[in-house]
This record gives structure tokens, C-alpha cells and sequence, in this order.
């Protein structure tokens, strides 16, 4: 059964429009089932999405995006509810950067998660990333949290493999023959930023700014 609620608060929406979070600024449409297990009942929440933005297009994901790469998940470290929904928090280790230059371990924020026993989901999106698995992901950079939001459409992360013991040489090589990489590589010279990144001075790493020269 599908039922409509609305989660997307004024204070949800105030917040998202100072941090010029722009890959999923309304939620509204919320499907809830209800499956059964060895423990307990799991009740799954799945949350619809109206996007700004057709980021099935290569050249748009990678203007709306600050940072793409490849990174490995290393562990999940946290979970949080801002208003909007369960979010969830991961260690990963960037393997190839695309789009900007990534290095050491940073945060990675998926929406989605474990909140009160409900597990919630993106209709159409990826499921949570997993600790020992490597992924292609196109994220913008929140200053006020400082981690990395993932882009919840099902062209915002792409699984490369699940190897937790491959060295960072074997999962760099991976990488860069990965179909999907190329094509995002391919994208960024001829990126569409959002106009609200353009009119903010938010469009971090665009191709423009980072070569210049040309």
C-alpha cells in the first residue's frame, strides 16, 4: 500500500537552501512494506524524490556535482536524522578523483539508513554502500558538516568491486578501465553547472576553474 506524507519541513528546507544542497531538495511521495524475518518484523520506508535536475545526463551530474571518484568504504561510521529523513555516514578512501582531488579518508553522506527500527530507502536509487566495496561516486561537499553527500539518483554512484583486501594499485587500475569512469571523465570538459551553483559562486572544482588556461 502507498500513502503520501510530507517530511520536507520549512526548517528542512531552510537548511538545505543555505547549504545549497541541491541534489534532492523535495521528498514527497513515501511507500512503506513491511517484511518479515528469523528476529523481527522490518518495516522499509521507500522515499520518493523530485530532482532539480536530470542527472541522468553525464554532462549535468558533473556540474552538479563538487567531487567525483573512485573511493573504497572502509566503514560506516554514523547515522543521522536532520529533519529530512535517516542519512548515513561513511569512511572511504578515494581511489581515482575525476572531478576535483580527494585525498585521505573522507566522510561520504548517503540518504537512506536505519532510524528507529524503520530502514529507509531511495525509490530508484542505490542501496547503501558497503564497507570493503569500492565505488564510482558524484558528491557535493557540505562546509557545515564537512563530508561529501552523495547524489541519491541511480547515476550518482556506480558499485566497481568487493574486494576488501585488493591494494589501493589494483583497485586505481580497476578504476580507470571502468566503462562508467571514462564516461564521467569524458563528461567533465562539457559539465552543465546548476544556475544556482553559478549565481552562488558554489560551483566547486568546474572544468572552467580548474584548467584556466583554456
Amino acid at each position: 500500500m502507498k500513502k503520501s506524507i510530507i517530511i520536507f519541513s520549512t526548517a528542512a528546507a531552510i537548511a538545505l537552501v543555505l547549504t545549497l544542497f541541491m541534489y534532492y531538495p523535495n521528498r514527497s511521495a513515501v511507500s512503506q512494506n513491511t517484511a518479515s524475518s528469523s528476529l523481527a518484523p522490518i518495516k522499509e520506508v521507500g522515499i520518493d524524490l523530485e530532482y532539480p535536475a536530470d542527472f541522468a545526463d553525464n554532462r549535468i551530474l558533473m556540474g552538479a556535482s563538487h567531487n567525483v571518484f573512485v573511493g573504497k568504504v572502509m566503514a560506516q561510521i554514523g547515522s543521522q536524522e536532520r529533519g529530512i529523513g535517516p542519512e548515513t555516514q561513511f569512511s572511504v578512501v578515494p581511489i581515482l578523483n575525476i572531478k576535483g582531488h580527494l585525498s585521505g579518508a573522507v566522510i561520504v553522506d548517503q540518504a537512506g539508513g536505519v532510524l528507529n527500527g524503520v530502514s529507509y530507502y531511495i525509490e530508484g536509487g542505490a542501496l547503501l554502500l558497503k564497507p570493503g566495496a569500492t565505488y564510482l561516486l558524484a558528491t557535493r561537499y557540505n562546509p557545515q558538516e564537512k563530508w561529501y553527500t552523495l547524489n541519491p539518483s541511480r547515476s550518482g554512484s556506480q558499485f566497481i568491486i568487493n574486494d576488501p583486501d585488493a591494494d589501493v594499485a589494483t583497485l586505481s587500475t580497476i578504476a580507470q578501465n571502468d566503462i562508467r569512469v571514462k564516461a564521467l571523465e569524458a563528461a567533465y570538459p562539457n559539465e552543465i553547472l546548476l544556475n544556482a551553483d553559478v549565481r552562488n559562486n558554489n560551483a566547486l572544482n568546474s572544468y572552467k576553474s580548474a584548467h584556466p588556461s583554456l
